[in-house]
């Protein structure tokens, strides 16, 4: 029943987009939703795994209708599409496959440069101390670099958006941010869009008016999870700075001189789930009057492998598991926050 399903849907993300990550591992997708590596473990450039015979194999699933190498749990388009909910047009990437065209030749035209962890932050969710950036003449800073540099090289001239980058914090690595402050427009002719994954507590504005590619930076993706000052310092985001985040997003909202997307991302676990309602509304005062599109995503909280939890702590917080203690209380606050226009969630297999 699921093929035949999505056997009338087509994901374009195995056709256009490449999820970079450490050591040189490339994704085709986000990689909790396709945790498939192209480069199988840095054995390929990200050339050769793009071109490769995996990522093939991985676009045949896609057009075969089986989508058999995704978490059909975990990613967000494919369970609402399972839970009967019209995606086309909504998505940016789910498409009927009547609407459709699969390219001769895939290009990398979407990207998300995360080879570097960098971060002034030790969310536990993620890593167990702040990583600090690399001496520029170090052999890791050069991997990094070098990675960048054979893919504005190989897919540059294709690439349209770029995402800065869900793995680390943009506004502490030195390689983004040199690569937002020196923006080359000559390397990305097709540039359309550049997506800011941030923290936001270094996004001030100082730092904001330090880039050359402002006119390119329309959506902000930012790291709320939370509703409160003391689980964002003390749970969610630790040696993050709640006042100091609170004051750069009033700053980012009062520049008008485009119209942005700000995404606030919304990791959900038993830390955090009771104030669901309460980040809701923080949100909608910050947001208020603002003519910029806003978007608040709760997402489940997932094991990684870099983390300071392990995967059985992870399951013990894990309120959308069923067995949790707290599911039918987690559940009550969620029929509540899907009822806001501005919310998106991967919980739809719950409902």
């Amino acid at each position: 029943m699921t093929t035949e399903i999505l056997k009338k849907w087509i994901c374009t993300k195995p056709f256009n987009y490449l999820d970079v990550q450490p050591e040189g591992k490339a994704y085709m997708c986000c990689p909790s939703w396709l945790p498939e590596d192209i480069t199988e473990g840095g054995t390929k450039t990200i050339t050769e795994g793009w071109f490769g015979e995996k990522s093939e194999a991985i676009r045949a699933s896609i057009l075969d209708g089986s989508f058999k190498y995704c978490d059909h749990k975990v990613c967000p388009e494919i369970s609402a599409v399972l839970a009967g909910e019209d995606r086309d047009g909504k998505s940016s990437y789910m498409f009927l496959k009547e609407n459709y065209e699969v390219p001769k030749v895939p290009m990398v035209e979407d990207i998300l440069y995360g080879q570097d962890r960098s971060c002034n932050l030790r969310c536990p969710s993620c890593r167990l101390n702040v990583i600090p950036n690399a001496r520029v003449d170090s052999p890791e800073h050069q991997q990094k670099q070098a990675i960048q540099d054979e893919i504005e090289e190989q897919f540059g001239g294709s690439i349209q958006k770029i995402m800065l980058t869900g793995s680390g914090d943009p506004m502490y690595s030195k390689i983004y941010r040199d690569f937002l402050i020196n923006f080359d427009k000559t390397k990305y002719p097709n540039m359309e869009q550049i997506q800011i994954v941030t923290n936001g507590v270094l996004l001030n504005e100082k730092m904001w008016n330090s880039f050359n590619c402002k006119e390119f930076i329309k959506i902000f993706d930012i790291s709320f999870d939370a509703g409160s000052k003391f689980t964002f310092e003390n749970s969610t985001r630790i040696g993050g700075d709640w006042d100091r985040m609170i004051s750069n997003i009033k700053y980012l909202i009062s520049q008008t001189d485009i119209r942005r997307k700000f995404i606030f991302s919304y990791v959900v676990s038993e830390y955090n789930f009771r104030e669901m309602k309460q980040c809701l509304d923080i949100i909608d005062e910050l947001t208020v009057g603002s003519e910029h599109k806003v978007v608040v995503n709760f997402r489940q909280h997932l094991f990684w492998d870099t983390g300071a939890y392990t995967q059985d702590q992870v399951n013990e917080i894990a309120v959308f598991d069923p067995a949790h203690l707290c599911h039918a209380e987690f559940l009550e606050h969620l029929k509540i926050m899907i009822q806001h226009p501005a919310v998106n969630h991967n919980f739809h297999h719950l409902l």
